[in-house]
Parts: structure tokens; C-alpha cells; sequence
């Protein structure tokens, strides 16, 4: 309800039950620009009860309104991140455990295989893996340098079919 029916009931007996009126925050549009008011209004007895005057207290909340839908914004923005840092670290655990896997399991054939022809399937096998490993880490590290602004990203644009029909050949 408007402020004007809260200060007609306080002026009337109809306040006698209330002690206080207390306003949801409602927004005006002044000359200064948009504000948010919370208003309380008191009404205000004399000595035989009847109520005569009201006192009418204006709280700005604006500022704090605006920091707190700041706020609300910046918890959802790092509730994001922080899923997105999660899924990202699973992603490059299974990643790097892969090739290790690998490096690791190969090695121990080695120590125990007396064939050459599979001693150099098995090295072949660690060499790979240890060089996907090696690429990993390098994205890794030039993601942290995007991330820093150390390295600058270069976009162009392309043809997605010339370069699927690259990849293909």
C-alpha cells in the first residue's frame, strides 16, 4: 500500500492496535536518480490516547540494496568458477594419469621382457605416452599464461569446413 493510506490510518483510530507501520522498500524515482525508501511511520498519542501527529522515518536502502544484488552476483559468479575449476581438474587428473599409467606399466614390462622386438614396442609405447604427457603440460602452462596476460591470444577467423576437410586428409 502506498505511504499516504499508512499515514491516513495513522492519523486515524485505525492505528490504535499498531504501534509501528513499517513499509516494504519501494522504489522512487527522484531528481537524483532511482532510490530505494523504507519508511516507518510512528503514530504519536497524546495524554487522553487520540493520535494526533506521526513521526515518519525515511531509511535510504539504495547503496544497500545495490550491494547486496552485487554480492548475490559475485557468490553465483564464484559458485560458477568454482564448479568449472572442479570439472576442470577432474578433466586433467584423468589426462595426465592416462599417459602416466602407461609410462609407468611399460616400464615394469621392460624390466621383465626378454624379447627385444617387445623391449622396443614398450619404449615406443612410453615414448608416446611420455611425449602426450609433455603436451599436456605445455597447454597447461600456456592456458596460465593466457590467464595472466603474458601471452596475447591471436583471433582470426576461418572456414570450419576447409579445416575439417584438412584434418580429414
Amino acid at each position: 500500500a502506498p505511504i499516504d493510506d499508512h499515514i491516513q490510518k495513522a492519523f486515524c483510530g485505525e492505528a490504535a492496535e499498531l504501534e509501528t507501520y513499517k513499509i516494504e522498500p519501494e522504489f522512487y524515482n527522484c531528481k537524483e536518480g532511482p532510490k530505494w525508501l523504507k519508511t516507518k511511520i510512528y503514530p504519536v498519542g497524546n495524554r487522553n490516547g487520540n493520535y494526533e501527529n506521526i513521526i515518519v522515518i525515511h531509511e535510504e536502502l539504495t547503496e544497500l540494496l545495490n550491494v547486496h544484488s552485487e554480492l548475490s552476483t559475485l557468490k553465483q559468479s564464484m559458485k560458477n568458477s568454482d564448479d568449472l575449476r572442479d570439472a576442470f581438474l577432474r578433466i586433467i587428473s584423468h589426462e595426465l594419469r592416462n599417459p602416466l599409467n602407461w609410462i609407468m606399466g611399460f616400464s615394469d614390462l621392460i624390466r621383465i621382457e626378454k624379447s627385444a622386438e617387445k623391449i622396443e614396442e614398450f619404449t615406443s609405447i612410453i615414448s608416446k605416452s611420455g611425449e602426450k604427457l609433455l603436451a599436456i603440460i605445455e597447454s597447461l602452462i600456456d592456458i596460465s599464461l593466457i590467464e595472466a596476460n603474458e601471452i596475447k591470444v591471436n583471433k582470426n577467423g576461418f572456414h570450419l569446413n576447409e579445416l575439417l576437410y584438412e584434418i580429414q586428409a
